[in-house]
């Protein structure tokens, strides 16, 4: 396997909130868009971001039609996945995710379960293999 560095593409970060989670990002990708449906968390990510590649924007994660199909390395869900309808955002994350991206979903333990193995009318990807992948690349770059 051939080992990408860093930076990367372009990273979503999705239930952003006040940007923690994004601005960790920053570091590793070319661009980071920062997705929330609150104005006031969005402007306190705004107010506590310095970095120049980092964009935050008011936008709901099962619909990101501002982004291309498959022109996304990374979409990070940090404990925002319960907020989400999951079939149609996986479906979304299958859209715009590149050959080779990874959905990273962190959060706590939930009485609903993910299964981010995709079914058919989604596609076949084995997004939990991605993810593994990923974090080896990273911890690497370390």
């Amino acid at each position: 396997m051939r080992q990408r560095q860093a930076p990367f593409g372009t990273a979503v970060d999705v239930g952003c909130g006040t940007g923690q989670g994004t601005r960790i990002l920053t570091s590793l990708f070319q661009k980071v868009i920062g997705l929330d449906i609150s104005d006031a968390m969005l402007r306190e990510a705004e107010i506590a971001t310095n970095s120049t590649n980092v964009e935050y924007r008011n936008s709901r994660a099962e619909d990101m039609q501002f982004l291309a199909d498959e022109s996304v390395d990374l979409i990070n869900v940090a404990t925002a996945m319960h907020w989400l309808d999951a079939p149609i955002f996986l479906k979304e994350v299958n859209r715009v995710l590149r050959p080779g991206g990874c959905c990273a979903y962190i959060g706590p333990k939930s009485s609903k379960s993910y299964d981010l193995k995709l079914d058919d009318d989604v596609g076949k990807e084995d997004v939990s293999r991605r993810i593994c992948n990923l974090f080896h690349e990273v911890r690497q770059l370390k």
